[in-house]
């Protein structure tokens, strides 16, 4: 197993804010428990990063206790974090998102 630096990008920090605000909306303090809980899967990718199948080009990890994916690309020093979107959307919409 290797260690990687994990790195997002402006997308996939947009995808968590917006997400947060999603969730705070539902109830309050909940967008927070999204936050740690999805921050918490994103720094394991560290070390099982490029583990996961691949989906539209991408590797694809599964949140733990959200419905959401962590897409991200992987080289020898790094994970970069593409997009962290909402498994109840349109798939077609992910596949287009990725592509940019």
């Amino acid at each position: 197993m290797k260690h990687r630096e994990v790195r997002l990008t402006d997308g996939a920090l947009k995808d968590i804010d917006n997400a947060v605000s999603f969730y705070n909306q539902i109830e309050y303090g909940l967008g927070r428990y999204f936050f740690d809980s999805i921050l918490t899967d994103i720094e394991s990718l560290e070390f099982f990063g490029g583990l996961h199948q691949q989906h539209f080009g991408h590797y694809a990890s599964p949140a733990k206790r959200f419905p959401f994916v962590i897409y991200y690309k992987v080289d020898e020093i790094f994970v970069d974090v593409r997009a962290v979107l909402d498994t109840r959307k349109n798939p077609a919409n992910s596949a287009q998102r990725l592509k940019r």
